[in-house]
């Protein structure tokens, strides 16, 4: 089984690049006109879903996009290959509105 470098992360319990990573996606998210911030975010290999979790979290907690998630929908998608990560995935996404998990068929 191929591990995500996102999986790694999250299963190691550090974020090494976590650092560089929120103030990217703050830049992104933080934008005065919401209309003009991403719609969608999608991970390939997205293991278990955790990273994806915690990018919605930190969005909706510390970004000016997190106030108006209600009326500005955003979508997650992972995208995975492993059945059982699929499933706990879904799972760990299951309380994100507009998240779904994707099974994809490496052959």
């Amino acid at each position: 089984m191929t591990r995500s470098p996102g999986r790694k992360m999250v299963e190691k319990g550090h974020f090494e690049l976590w650092p560089i990573f929120k103030n990217h996606i703050l830049s992104i998210f933080n934008a005065p006109n919401v209309k003009e911030q991403p719609r969608v975010i999608v991970e390939l290999g997205c293991g278990n879903g955790l990273l994806l979790q915690h990018i919605y979290l930190w969005i909706q907690e510390y970004s000016l996009c997190g106030n108006v998630l209600d009326e500005h929908d955003l979508t997650l998608i992972g995208i995975e290959q492993c059945p059982d990560l699929i499933r706990t995935a879904t799972r760990n996404l299951a309380d994100i509105p507009s998240a779904d998990v994707i099974s994809i068929d490496p052959s």
